[in-house]
């Protein structure tokens, strides 16, 4: 069976790239905002890698196992402090520079809003 390693390179490239980004959470009746850069690496057979903005405790987190489908991918983070250990699962779109999603943490759900900045 012959491979069409470009088939693998244009589907990459929807999403790779470095997205300025917000996580916004309603939270007392305010809005909760958090902001830092979201680097999504796709790489061959839908794996997706890269590295999380600061999440909580000022802390980038890598990530190699995530996934990807055309414009769509969902990864999960990990981060310890301490006294414990989190995880927040990430799932989202890109479309052209705009990426969108919703981010599940223990400190609740967030609505993932980035432009494209790399």
């Amino acid at each position: 069976m012959k491979i069409n390693r470009e088939y693998y390179i244009d589907k990459a490239n929807l999403i790779t790239g470095t997205y300025k980004c917000c996580m916004k959470q309603e939270f007392h009746g305010g809005i909760n905002r958090k902001y830092g850069n979201l680097t999504l690496r796709a790489l061959k057979n839908g794996r997706l890698s890269g590295t999380m903005f600061p999440t909580m405790f000022w802390l980038d987190s890598s990530f190699s196992f995530g996934s990807y489908d055309g414009k769509d991918f969902a990864f999960t983070v990990h981060w310890a402090t301490p006294c414990q250990q989190f995880s927040m699962d990430v799932k989202g779109s890109v479309d052209g520079d705009k990426l969108t999603g919703e981010v599940h943490s223990p400190m609740g759900d967030y609505v993932l809003e980035g432009t494209r900045i790399e």
